[in-house]
């Protein structure tokens, strides 16, 4: 897949997520909170990435590649609606 339908495919999840945020009363995120967002996806995907490196230990049940596929799946995300936010061209 490329990376303009990549794109796509996140502004349409933020899209969502913005309908179900408005419905619940919660605020929409903006450049600010998917920033923040972000920040902590890498946060988690940190220790995942020590955790299979053996530096750090986690719930022996966790499929620890499905967890580290999911975080790097949402940075990923916040970066292509970052990227829209601020109309950068990612295609370098």
């Amino acid at each position: 897949m490329d990376l303009k339908k990549l794109q796509d495919l996140a502004l349409k999840n933020k899209h969502l997520y913005d309908k179900l945020n408005q419905v619940d009363g919660h605020k929409v995120w903006g450049s600010s909170e998917y920033m923040l967002g972000f920040a902590g996806d890498v946060g988690d995907l940190s220790k995942l990435i020590m955790a299979k490196n053996k530096l750090r230990r986690v719930n022996s049940d966790l499929d620890l590649d499905a967890a580290i596929s999911h975080e790097l799946s949402d940075c990923l995300c916040s970066i292509l609606v970052l990227a829209k936010e601020y109309d950068m061209d990612l295609t370098y």
